[in-house]
């Protein structure tokens, strides 16, 4: 049997298939706990966008005088909730807005309540919101003249 006479065979040894799951292996292995600290960080962006959009609307109300009366914003431990008033207990449930933090995010030091006096749309005092999901902390911050910063 001469060497020239054999053929060539196509495939893939042993070795070329253990070694392309090997690499495959360590890029999964390294993408996975990447994917779920960029996962986190989108959902405490989420809801503290929420939020905002939230505190927002309830200062547009008070200022608009709509319903002839102020608007207040209640963060309990993982939701937000709009109404109207200035009192949480006496509200009237039918002008409530609720909204649901992302899974994993709560409010540092909850309940808390946003009150925005009618026509001036301004707070009461100066807040400070914090937004936390696992290590991670962002701020909500609205100074006494309505500013929202985040």
């Amino acid at each position: 049997m001469h060497l020239s006479s054999l053929t060539p065979s196509h495939g893939f040894t042993l070795m070329e298939v253990l070694l392309s799951l090997a690499i495959i292996g360590i890029l999964t292995g390294i993408s996975i706990p990447m994917y779920g600290g960029i996962q986190g960080r989108e959902s405490l962006s989420s809801s503290v966008t929420s939020s905002v959009e939230m505190l927002r609307l309830a200062q547009s109300y008070a200022r608009n005088g709509y319903y002839d009366d102020s608007w207040s914003v209640r963060f309990s431990s993982n939701s937000a909730t709009l109404y109207k008033g200035s009192s949480y207990t006496s509200r009237n449930t039918t002008y409530d807005e609720t909204i649901s933090l992302a899974t994993g995010t709560s409010v540092i030091g909850s309940p808390i309540d946003i009150h925005f006096q009618k026509l001036n749309g301004n707070p009461v005092s100066d807040i400070s919101i914090q937004l936390q999901r696992n290590a991670t902390q962002k701020n909500i911050n609205i100074n006494s003249q309505g500013m929202v910063q985040y």
